[in-house]
């Protein structure tokens, strides 16, 4: 029979190499690039789209709005279950239109809040490096913002 000693020394052997082997297992691969890459015309890109998706809301989203809702009050005054249904549903339909507008216009508006906020702390690392280190070249892929 092991004393606690020696039974204690076991697990703890254990424990360090399971811990190694996770270390090892969780360390990227030789050759890999950096995880996260930022490419700057798909950003864009959406940030265009959704600017645009958000002004077509606006001019187009609410078009048929005032005559589904006169029908609707129109077929509710005689008592007719649809007249209410169309009320409803152009209440509805404003608010998922101004819900989808308004997180469009978010979306695009975050892009560009985020890109400012990445270049600004590229700026300022740079700037802390330049007075920690010699010149060190920059990452064109963060520097591309």
């Amino acid at each position: 029979m092991a004393t606690f000693d020696e039974e204690w020394a076991q697990i703890q052997a254990r424990a360090r190499e399971q811990a190694a082997r996770t270390r090892l297992d969780s360390a990227p691969a030789p050759g890999d690039g950096a995880d996260l890459e930022i490419h700057e015309e798909e950003l864009g890109r959406i940030e265009r789209e959704a600017g645009s998706l958000a002004g077509l809301l606006d001019q187009h989203g609410r078009a048929a709005e005032t005559q589904t809702r006169v029908a609707g009050v129109l077929l509710r005054t005689p008592g007719f279950d649809t007249g209410s249904a169309l009320v409803e549903l152009t209440d509805r339909w404003r608010s998922q239109t101004e819900s989808l507008r308004d997180a469009c216009r978010r979306i695009a508006a975050h892009r560009r809040d985020t890109t400012r906020a990445h270049a600004a702390g590229e700026q300022e690392t740079a700037a802390a490096l330049r007075q920690a280190a010699p010149p060190v070249a920059h990452n064109p892929h963060i520097t591309a913002l």
